[in-house]
């Protein structure tokens, strides 16, 4: 039996001072030992966190995405060593450009799918993101084809392909979620809901909250500089400037703790979720292989398709264990070597501060992993 209550006494902490809600819950040898949901969903109405909240996953999708790309390789429609030209045409010849578009190496470049899985493809990273992001219109991405047909138009390589690491949070993961459409010739949430979703019990996971109940969408909120509370209007949004049921690679889905737990889960147990195979080893294995990734501006870490490993001189998870996070508030790592899977999920005091380096993610991290002794 693992005594829970340090970590229960730390999320009772951060309410109303760190995050209004959220949501954890535990999986070791593949039993839930610890679930729980605290404070509210929606500040305005007082509905509570429950089993059944859906949370904006933000980044945390690209892990629905990475697993689902090495499905379509496991199913053989590509390599995900194959050149994103090669079903892409527009791709086939990037250039390294400096923001406002000026030509700083003549080489041209090919991208590999791995790449833009690993963030290392040069291809949909800061600050040439956010400027093009920002110029197209809702209508320039109405869906996963007129987007790349646009980016692809006004984009191009901060670095030369495999030279550094350098994160895409949207454009990049949209390029695999188009691949996988051409390849399959499925819509992609099509795809995902046959090869990813429904096997594994993802329910409720989704592009948008049609079919939702208001009293299940976790909301997200803010406190301004006079201590009063700002619920934020996000207009059935389930990305901050996606159209409605846009399908991203990179970011869009909704889910539960419990429906993100499978995933993890699956991929924990390299592969296999209740018996039953979804990955075989061989893509497991491509999942999971770690490619080390230097920064533009120093230092480095550790990269799978679409996870993240962390230097050993920082780490909190163990060695063998890696994990993302969404902007809005999610966070999941998985432990195959001992067996754990982990999904935390709140709705922050302060709007984008996700998992990816807020602090109560560290402290959440430390904690489980002193009850657990690994």
């Amino acid at each position: 039996m693992y005594d829970f209550s340090v970590l229960d006494k730390h999320i009772n902490e951060f309410l109303n001072t760190i995050i209004f809600g959220a949501s954890v819950m535990v999986i070791k040898d593949n039993k839930v030992i610890y679930s729980k949901c605290y404070g509210l969903a929606n500040l305005e109405k007082h509905y509570p966190i429950t089993p059944n909240t859906v949370f904006r996953l933000a980044s945390n999708t690209k892990i629905v995405t990475a697993t689902a790309a090495v499905l379509a390789e496991q199913l053989g429609l590509f390599n995900i060593d194959d050149y994103v030209d090669q079903y892409i045409p527009d791709f086939k010849e990037l250039y390294v450009k400096d923001v406002d578009g000026n030509v700083l190496d003549p080489t041209s470049y090919r991208i590999t799918i791995r790449q833009v899985l690993n963030h290392s493809s040069g291809f949909g990273t800061e600050p040439h993101e956010s400027k093009i992001f920002d110029s197209l219109k809702l209508e320039e991405r109405s869906d996963l084809s007129a987007s790349i047909s646009n980016y692809v138009k006004k984009h191009a390589l901060s670095f030369k392909p495999g030279q550094y690491r350098s994160y895409s949070a949207v454009m990049g993961f949209d390029v695999i979620a188009r691949i996988i459409e051409i390849t399959s010739k499925m819509k992609y949430l099509d795809f995902l809901k046959k090869y990813v979703l429904d096997p594994l019990e993802m329910h409720h996971t989704a592009y948008s909250y049609d079919g939702v109940d208001e009293k299940d969408i976790a909301k997200s909120a803010d406190i301004d500089k006079d201590g009063n509370i700002i619920q934020f209007e996000e207009n059935g949004e389930t990305f901050g400037g996606f159209p409605h049921g846009y399908t991203g690679g990179g970011a869009g889905l909704i889910s539960t703790v419990e429906d993100y737990s499978h995933l993890m889960m699956m991929l924990t147990n390299k592969g296999v979720y209740k018996g039953k195979t979804i990955l075989n080893k061989k893509e497991w294995d491509r999942f999971v292989e770690k490619t080390k990734a230097n920064y533009p501006g120093g230092g480095y870490d550790y990269w799978g398709c679409g996870v993240q490993y962390h230097d050993p001189s920082w780490q909190r998870l163990p060695p063998d264990a890696f994990s993302w996070s969404g902007a809005y508030g999610s966070h999941a790592w998985s432990d195959p070597t001992n067996k754990i899977s982990v999904v935390y999920m709140h709705n922050t005091v302060h709007y984008g501060d996700g998992g990816a380096g807020a602090k109560h993610t560290f402290i959440i991290e430390n904690d489980i992993r002193k009850i657990l002794k690994i």
